[in-house]
């Protein structure tokens, strides 16, 4: 990657959720310097809200960088998403790519196109398409459960079946 910029800028890219997933982490790669801070946000496409949005601020290493949603947002299989990244700080890195390149994921979620707007707010939707470019670097960390252990309601009623086999079982045998 290249890094290279403008100010108060929103990248990132669009992509389809082919699983139903649960995203835990907003990341990036960013060359900002030490202390800078940029903003991560997910976004529904067809209806361009805001799913999630955290800050981030930058160790200065050029290394991934995480932050973790307060709870995980799910996502619909066959719907397609945004995750972007604003900053008012210089730089940001770009680097050209082809298809099926690492940048452009193709299994649980499917890269479709590059996005960004110049002159923005972290609120603005990124609605130009650059094709054969990835600009950011924003990306997701998922999950195919919300990851908060609670077991689902059919697991209950497992449970209380077995439980109440074995003391039937049980008062059987007595």
């Amino acid at each position: 990657f290249i890094s290279g910029g403008t100010t108060n800028y929103s990248r990132g890219w669009r992509f389809t959720a082919n699983a139903n997933v649960f995203v835990n982490d907003l990341g990036a790669s960013t060359p900002h310097p030490s202390g800078a801070q940029y903003t991560l946000t997910l976004w529904n496409f067809a209806s361009q809200t805001v799913l999630a949005q955290v800050t981030g601020t930058a160790s200065g290493l050029n290394a991934w960088e995480w932050t973790a949603l307060s709870s995980p947002v799910a996502l619909t299989a066959g719907n397609d998403y945004i995750v972007s990244l604003w900053s008012e700080t210089l730089p940001y890195y770009y680097s050209s790519t082809t298809a099926g390149s690492v940048w452009q994921p193709t299994g649980t979620i499917q890269y479709r196109d590059m996005r960004y707007a110049n002159g923005v707010t972290a609120n603005t939707f990124p609605t130009s398409v650059l094709n054969n470019y990835m600009y950011g670097v924003p990306d997701i960390r998922y999950s195919f459960d919300a990851g908060n252990g609670v077991p689902e309601p059919s697991t209950y009623a497992m449970m209380l079946i077995g439980g109440a086999a074995a003391f039937f079982v049980r008062k059987r045998k007595k």
